[in-house]
């Protein structure tokens, strides 16, 4: 009978300090031996438990990073010696009995598993902490579909800006409590990282502030389940809080496709305990309305954006819409609109009414577009409706029908907006003013 690991320190005269923390890494110490160890990516199926181990000793200074089967004996056998040869000037390092002391450990907590908390009320938990506006709630792993030439690197990278700076980089996107941000590039270089930064916090009057982002190039080392040690190093030092990852496509571990990839990704993302935002493509043939076009992508976003370009940007100037796709912990966001203006080498943002936005006003609710088009106080029939905006009649009639509280009739016995309560003051002092402020208002504008 193998002993216990209670039996196994007894041997080597002490227990060692253990610790597991919230990313499920393994941490040992065995202090009068001046020995560290750390096991992390740990994967038990059947009788393997493969890992990651990283040994450090003091004397002799030695530093081990290797992967190992801690159930075979063989690997034992192997790593023992590895560490023998490393430590040979050190007769008190019983390597076989340590190696043997890590394996019952994490094979004890593994076995135990957690234990449960009494979780109750708390008035604080009802509402969603929101990080960047309606964009990235706390703890949620949010995912931006996008076309190519849509200004998502752009986009992601005034996202760390805002959330460091604390800044409405993007209007109406507020940021409740700053933190630090790590942009995870797989897609560009440090270079090209910068000169974006820089024309954002220039274009937002921020240049001086001397605020800045931590950057990781992570293109060419592999990916995220490679770099998951290196990562999680950079979020403890610099204590981050939200990693922006450009992109997932090039992050993920394998065939875009693969259950399987999706699968090893999402496991070297919860590694890393902090919130998320990924990007990615929209397929070109497939599902629009999810990551890659893939279920495996859209099932493990909680929160996912498609973002749809305006056909023909003018001018130095590009509008995206962004629809909330998916969102598993929160009620859905109404379309966001945002224009991008990188004229004068500088790069602004600002919001925009997407109903004024050809080609992407048809991706706002039927509704909406009613209501923007009624607000100039001319009454209009469902078949006018319908003209106007280039919809069958039988689907204007069905959004007038479903929203009655919203419009009304003139005496011609034709449709117009309905009179609404001024919820703010108009800024002209005219009805039409005011119903577009509260329009405005519902739809997130």
């Amino acid at each position: 009978m193998l002993p216990t690991p209670e039996e196994l320190s007894e041997r080597t005269g002490q227990k060692p300090a253990i610790e597991v923390d919230k990313r499920g890494r393994f941490h040992f110490t065995w202090g009068q031996l001046g020995v560290k160890a750390t096991i992390s990516k740990v994967k038990r199926k059947d009788d393997r438990l493969d890992c990651q181990i990283h040994i450090a000793t003091q004397v002799p200074y030695m530093e081990l990073h290797t992967r190992a089967n801690l159930q075979s004996s063989s690997a034992r056998t192997a790593l023992r010696r590895e560490l023998q040869d490393a430590t040979s000037v050190n007769d008190q390092l019983n390597w076989q009995q340590l190696i043997r002391e890590m394996q019952g450990w994490v094979m004890k907590k593994l076995t135990e598993g957690r234990r449960s908390n009494s979780v109750g009320y708390s008035r604080n938990s009802r509402q969603t902490d929101l990080m960047i506006g309606p964009l990235v709630a706390r703890g949620e792993e949010t995912f931006i579909s996008a076309d190519g030439g849509s200004g998502k690197t752009t986009l992601l990278i005034a996202m760390a800006a805002q959330y460091q700076t604390g800044h409405e980089i993007i209007p109406g996107f507020p940021v409740r409590r700053p933190g630090n941000a790590l942009f995870l590039n797989w897609e560009a270089n440090e270079e090209i990282f910068q000169s974006i930064y820089s024309r954002i916090l220039e274009g937002a009057g921020l240049h001086e502030s001397g605020i800045k982002v931590q950057h990781m190039d992570c293109g060419g080392l592999g990916t995220i389940d490679d770099q998951t040690d290196a990562i999680i190093r950079e979020i403890d030092e610099y204590d981050v809080d939200l990693a922006l990852i450009d992109s997932a496509s090039w992050a993920a571990p394998g065939d875009l496709e693969s259950q399987e990839t999706v699968g090893r990704y999402e496991a070297a993302v919860k590694a890393l305990g902090v919130t998320t935002v990924h990007i990615g493509h929209l397929p070109k043939d497939g599902d629009a309305a999810k990551p890659f076009g893939s279920v495996f992508w859209h099932n493990f976003a909680r929160s996912s954006w498609i973002t749809r370009k305006q056909k023909e940007p003018s001018g130095g100037q590009l509008t995206i819409g962004m629809f909330h796709a998916k969102s598993n912990y929160r009620e859905q966001s109404p379309p966001l609109g945002i224009r991008i203006d990188f004229r004068d080498g500088l790069i602004k943002f600002h919001r925009e009414d997407l109903a004024n936005v050809p080609g992407l006003d048809k991706n706002i609710p039927l509704v909406r577009r009613v209501e923007k088009l009624l607000l100039d106080g001319v009454g209009r029939s469902p078949s006018e409706i319908a003209e106007e905006l280039e919809e069958p009649a039988g689907s204007v009639r069905s959004a007038i029908s479903k929203n009655r509280q919203r419009f009304t009739r003139d005496v011609n016995g034709l449709y117009v907006m309905a009179a609404r309560e001024q919820s703010l003051p108009a800024t002209d002092g005219s009805a039409a003013a005011t119903q577009q402020l509260n329009i405005n208002l519902d739809l997130g504008y």
